[in-house]
């Protein structure tokens, strides 16, 4: 019960929350939910500079990543490489932010998040497993 391509597209373009585990120094998971940007085969997240994600992944870019809903049950897993860096800022945060804002309160949200030094992650994945349990009802 997978999701064709386009149908991930179409999942991974609306305004799901991700869920992004790296691991810590001592090999345990650290967790994270965030907003994200899937474009060009990779996934996109901005997060602050000093979070415990940008630390994780400078001492170990492997990360899993999960895009899920309740119901009707659909969602992805990829997992992959992480790479850090801070090209493109503003026009990342405004499109990944344009998923989850008010339009009329953008300027102003992409504004007061880029006050704080941040940093993109971007994610080619090496692995991608899709499920849409609502196609078990057809």
């Amino acid at each position: 019960m997978s999701m064709t391509k386009e149908e991930m597209e179409e999942f991974l373009s609306e305004g799901h929350i991700a869920r992004i585990a790296t691991v810590k120094k001592d090999g345990s998971p650290h967790i994270t939910p965030v907003w994200f940007l899937w474009e060009d085969e990779e996934l996109i997240i901005v997060t602050y500079k000093g979070s415990a994600k940008v630390r994780n992944i400078k001492a170990n870019n492997r990360v899993a990543v999960v895009i899920d809903t309740a119901g009707p049950g659909r969602g992805v897993i990829m997992e992959g490489k992480a790479r850090i860096s801070v090209d493109g800022m503003e026009q990342v945060t405004r499109k990944i932010s344009a998923k989850y804002v008010k339009p009329e309160e953008l300027d102003d949200y992409v504004e007061s998040v880029l006050k704080t030094p941040m940093m993109v992650i971007r994610i080619s994945p090496k692995k991608v497993i899709s499920w849409d349990y609502s196609k078990a009802e057809e």
